[in-house]
């Protein structure tokens, strides 16, 4: 929500400074380059009470310096029934740090923190949107939270966003004595403030990340630490998040006794697992059963949100969060004397289980399931009733996870997909006539990580499928005639197919009695890597293969005028090759293979990584010259 500037801070004319001079003059030339905004400081506190009770306290100021850096000045303080708000204050500055407007209350919005998707909660947010119509200018934020439940503080980072620098940012703890663990990432504490329970981290003069195309991400580059505690209370439980062998024993204690199911739902469940004798068999079964019966909703209501409802109250309702989906599913499979453990996971780019030495409660943000089966290990996603029997989808694949058994936390190892796997196969049938017009039939299959490409087909209207074909092709002059999409996936063979046919309106350039076309019609490479001075290493999280197979029939009485140049070469990263055979007088075929291999590159490679993807640009776009005979 933004507010108008008027109504939203009181004028007041005195000259006021906040914490030193905050002027724009004073902010070094080095944070200014490549930044939206720039924190002038960051002073967070946490403050020790008791096991269950903790202050935290933040006062910080933010310059922004242009009107893409606005959203990074919103004031965002999140709370619920175990975190209280005691005070926010709010003012604004000039670029020469004269104070100008102040904050008032009623300025302050109020919200849902989860609308969209939410049965549920009591999570909500506070929220302030300034805007001034003069850049650079300065907002200064002020406010303290008590907090109920536990006392382990967040992790802490003074960079949440690309292109903002930091000129001064400090993290204290006080009172916290030695319960409080610590790991910390691009930085270090400062070692002589670590007396009397107070622990202390400075950071100063730290230059915008600016973006660069498939970075390591830029979790792993800010300065940032991670918390947890030994022994101590956790809404009520008795918990140590000292190993993930530990933090697994008080999950358990948090999901044991909430497996119950009524008789009848035991008695159908088996009915229906015993009609097949094979385990994985009788999993499916009841992965089908939970897909057809509950729907996602977002639940963040109970212990801190780390608690599942009851699965006797997910079988009533038909609903849950991931992790009463995912606890529902144990309850099912126990049913049927299967075991299968609730497990925790790091799902998407923002979160994982970094550290396999150091556990805290931010590496995780999801729950999937686990079933150990003599034959084989199957990993079910349990929140969407869509996605294929044991795939769990990139978001959650090639990292570890924390699966919750009786004996404690066990990480293991999510299923990890290669260029070998992730494969995306297109087979084309195109005529182009005379008048440069031509029409296209294709079907396109991908394979699982590449299927998540195509998995919101399933979702969408058909006018919705429609305008995501159009947006992915991006054909000047393209006219769909029909399309389809299809889940064909099984067990171990995900797969995804797009079918379509089509009208291309002067693909091809006439000039006299030429025809002048790209024979690569779907699949060329955008080459994005135009920055010679590379700051990070590179990252392809998953390698991924690419095969295109066009067949092009070609107008009466013409041919090729030059033979079309094979094209073939690899590197470190990757292999790439193009060619066109003469079927027959009338058809030409077009083939073309990339495959990229996943992992982390040096910056040093940069150059060798970029020549390889301009190199394979150049030839995606290169043309071929029809002539009439």
């Amino acid at each position: 929500m933004k507010y108008i500037l008027s109504l939203f801070f009181i004028l007041v004319s005195t000259v006021i400074f906040a914490q030193g001079n905050l002027s724009v003059g004073l902010i070094a030339d080095s944070l200014k380059k490549n930044s939206d905004a720039v924190v002038r400081f960051m002073n967070t506190e946490y403050i020790f009470v008791s096991e269950t009770k903790m202050l935290r306290k933040e006062h910080y100021a933010i310059t922004v310096l242009n009107k893409n850096g606005v959203d990074i000045a919103n004031l965002l303080v999140f709370y619920d029934n175990d975190i209280k708000v005691k005070r926010i204050e709010g003012n604004l500055y000039n670029s020469e740090g004269v104070k100008i407007l102040e904050l008032k209350k009623s300025d302050i919005g109020d919200y849902s923190a989860f609308e969209s998707f939410t049965l549920y909660s009591d999570s909500r947010v506070k929220t302030a949107s300034p805007i001034f119509n003069k850049y650079p200018y300065t907002v200064e934020y002020k406010y303290e939270l008590e907090q109920s439940g536990n006392s382990i503080p967040s992790s802490w980072s003074p960079i949440d966003y690309t292109r903002q620098a930091v000129q001064n940012a400090k993290l204290t703890l006080s009172n916290f004595g030695t319960r409080v663990l610590f790991r910390e990432q691009n930085l270090k504490c400062n070692n002589s403030s670590m007396e009397n329970g107070q622990y202390q981290w400075v950071v100063e003069g730290v230059k915008s990340l600016d973006y660069e195309p498939y970075s390591v991400h830029n979790r792993n580059l800010v300065p940032k630490v991670y918390f947890s505690t030994l022994s101590s209370m956790f809404y009520g439980y008795q918990a140590d998040f000292s190993t993930w062998d530990k933090y697994g024993k008080l999950v358990y204690r948090l999901i044991e006794g909430r497996d119950a199911l009524p008789l009848e739902t035991v008695s159908l469940i088996k009915s229906i697992t015993d009609s097949v004798d094979s385990e994985i068999d009788k999993v499916k079964k009841v992965y089908d059963y939970v897909q057809r019966k509950v729907r996602y909703v977002n639940i963040s209501k109970g212990i801190g949100g780390f608690q599942p409802i009851e699965a006797n109250l997910v079988d009533k309702y038909s609903y849950g969060d991931c992790k009463a989906l995912s606890n529902y599913t144990r309850a099912l499979l126990k049913s049927v004397g299967i075991k299968s453990y609730y497990t925790e996971i790091g799902s998407g780019d923002d979160v994982s289980i970094k550290f396999h030495d150091f556990a805290s409660l931010d590496q995780t943000n999801h729950v999937i399931l686990v079933v150990p089966l003599k034959s084989d290990t199957v990993w079910l996603e349990c929140t969407d009733n869509k996605m294929p029997f044991g795939y769990i989808g990139s978001g959650n694949s090639n990292r570890f996870a924390l699966a919750v058994t009786e004996d404690g936390g066990k990480l293991l190892k999510t299923p990890s997909y290669s260029e070998s796997t992730n494969v995306t196969k297109t087979l084309v049938k195109s005529v182009i006539v005379e008048s440069g017009d031509m029409s296209l039939v294709v079907e396109s299959a991908s394979y699982n990580e590449m299927f998540d490409y195509m998995r919101g087909f399933e979702y969408q209207s058909k006018q919705e499928q429609e305008k995501s074909i159009y947006s992915g092709i991006q054909l000047n002059g393209l006219k769909l005639k029909n399309f389809s999409f299809a889940n064909e996936s099984s067990y171990k063979n995900v797969k995804g197919v797009l079918k379509y046919e089509a009208d291309v309106l002067q693909y091809a350039s006439i000039a006299g009695n030429r025809l002048m076309f790209k024979p690569n019609i779907l699949n060329k490479h955008q080459f994005r890597f135009n920055k010679p001075d590379r700051k990070n290493d590179l990252d392809f999280e998953s390698g991924y293969t690419t095969v295109d197979s066009i067949n092009i029939a070609i107008p009466s009485g013409y041919k090729l005028e030059f033979e079309f140049q094979k094209n073939q070469f690899k590197a470190e990263v990757g292999e790439y090759e193009s060619r066109m055979e003469k079927i027959d007088d009338g058809n030409l075929l077009y083939i073309r293979k990339l495959v990229v291999k996943g992992g982390v590159y040096s910056k040093e490679k940069y150059a060798e990584i970029s020549d390889f993807f301009k190199k394979v640009s150049l030839s995606d776009n290169k043309s071929c010259v029809l002539i009439k005979t």
